[in-house]
């Protein structure tokens, strides 16, 4: 459980890079952090979580990716999103 949440713990702050580059409308260091994001989902998937705890993540993230340059205000939509998903799983694994 440790190490689940050690992964859990990366892929926040590593949500929270993405937001704090996206608020300062720095779309080459949130599209870095996002990319570690999307690493960080595939690392909780290989730990066996129950499927339906990490639904919604990948969609997020791709439209958080997607709409990154265009809407960037859609994108930190997809990123609160995100955290507040990622809060929930969390006191959910307590």
């Amino acid at each position: 459980k440790t190490e689940l949440l050690k992964v859990i713990y990366k892929f926040q702050s590593d949500v929270n890079g993405a937001r704090a580059s996206l608020s300062k409308l720095d779309t080459a260091s949130s599209r870095q952090a996002l990319s570690f994001v999307a690493a960080d989902l595939t690392e909780l998937e290989k730990a066996g979580l129950d499927p339906d705890s990490l639904s919604g993540f990948k969609t997020k993230i791709e439209e958080a990716q997607a709409n990154l340059e265009t809407a960037p205000d859609q994108s930190l939509a997809d990123l609160e999103t995100i955290y507040s998903n990622l809060l929930l799983l969390i006191n959910n694994l307590k």
